[in-house]
């Protein structure tokens, strides 16, 4: 799967544009504009059992969502 099929899941699932950023092999970032923890929560639950950490910035007006594997 490419990353802009990714993104493109990922949007789906969160119902808001997100990006995902390859920070790693086993490590990416989901951030989309605005603060909106129920598509954070959405994106969470789509990754259960793994854990998300979650930061909004803000200054920016942006939240990410850490993912390690």
């Amino acid at each position: 799967m490419t990353k802009q099929e990714l993104e493109n899941n990922m949007t789906r699932v969160a119902g808001l544009p997100v990006e995902i950023t390859v920070r790693g092999k086993r490590s990416f970032t989901f951030s989309f504009e605005g603060k909106n923890e129920t598509a954070a929560m959405k994106i969470q639950q789509y990754f259960v059992p793994v854990s998300l950490e979650y930061d909004y910035d803000e200054e920016c007006d942006l939240t990410c969502l850490y993912m390690n594997l």
